[in-house]
């Protein structure tokens, strides 16, 4: 009798022991998710309150991967929103997909036979970036679409913005009545915005482009020094402050490392001027965006700049340089 419920105790705790064993074993290879902290979740919570204009659910046909991707005007961007952060709870401010995406992007950039250069869902030279949304903190003031309460997420826009290089961040749009921007970050670019105490969340933007504003053409006259000056005189006009321009940059000489080469070349030159300053809009063998007086300053005085002029008549490439047939000024 002993013997018999010996032996069932020892067949019992081996069962409890194997199934301890192997909850204990699943726990190691599969860790748990990186929850976010109380203060993270509550400020995305916060964020969605403030936010009228957010949306529950991220559009359900994605953008199509190719030069056909859809552009709307800028007020209807603004009246389409953001998605609510509602990941943040789980994974913490920076949605699973934006890593994902940069990954994605890091793989392709590697591979040879990827042609990574031509891809139709971002513009020229911005491969290694995720196209996001940055959510940003506020404190209300006023009526949420009031002239004041405007002020004040314009005020916490350019913070950010001030805060990250051209070369890390691109602006493609900064929303009026959503505390939120719109643009292109890389790996770099997103480990700033992580630690920063105004930024809610990233996620990746699931809506169309915005149509760009209006340019100033180029018209033929003298430089001063490296600029163009019809892009003074186009700045002093501009409304909102920024010109459309063409930076020019050194040549890279054409050969196996070309790729590698002009990226740093851009690399180098945009990370003297910051995200608010200039506004990259394509990178490829030249800097394309809009660019106020602080940040023009900047350019004109970099080593690797050749030329700054309005948008216009372009000059063509040698032919050898076949994989990447952009016209720019030289």
């Amino acid at each position: 009798m002993f013997r018999g419920l010996t032996i069932s105790r020892l067949a019992a705790g081996f069962v409890i022991g194997l199934v301890l064993g192997t909850v204990g074993w699943g726990q190691e290879l599969v860790p748990a998710p990186p929850n976010a902290s109380d203060a993270q979740a509550t400020a995305a919570d916060e964020w969605t309150k403030n936010n009228p204009r957010s949306r529950m659910a991220a559009q359900e046909r994605p953008l199509p991967k190719d030069n056909a991707h859809p552009k709307v005007a800028p007020q209807e961007r603004e009246n389409l929103g953001v998605p609510a952060p509602i990941w943040v709870a789980a994974h913490g401010k920076v949605q699973p997909a934006v890593r994902e995406a940069l990954e994605e992007q890091k793989r392709l950039m590697s591979d040879p036979k990827s042609m990574a250069e031509f891809q139709g869902d971002r513009p020229a030279g911005f491969q290694g970036t995720a196209y996001v949304d940055v959510y940003l903190r506020h404190t209300q003031k006023g009526k949420h679409s009031s002239a004041e309460n405007r002020a004040a997420m314009k005020e916490v826009q350019g913070r950010i913005l001030s805060k990250l290089t051209a070369a890390e961040f691109s602006l493609i749009f900064a929303f009026q009545d959503t505390t939120a921007l719109v643009g292109y970050v890389d790996e770099a670019g997103l480990a700033k915005l992580v630690v920063d105490a105004d930024v809610v969340a990233i996620g990746l933007d699931d809506q169309p482009r915005p149509e760009n504003p209006a340019r100033a053409r180029h018209e033929p006259g003298e430089r001063r020094g490296k600029v163009d000056v019809n892009v003074y005189n186009a700045l002093e006009k501009a409304t909102d402050g920024y010109v459309f321009v063409v930076v020019s940059l050194a040549p890279v000489p054409f050969g196996e490392a070309y790729d590698a080469e002009r990226r740093k070349l851009e690399a180098r030159a945009a990370s003297t001027v910051t995200a608010e300053e200039f506004r990259v809009r394509s990178r490829c063998g030249a800097l394309c965006g809009y660019v106020n007086g602080a940040g023009l300053a900047k350019l004109a005085s970099h080593p690797d700049v050749v030329r700054v002029a309005l948008d216009g008549p372009l000059i063509p490439v040698p032919r050898t340089n076949f994989r990447h047939p952009w016209l720019f000024w030289r």
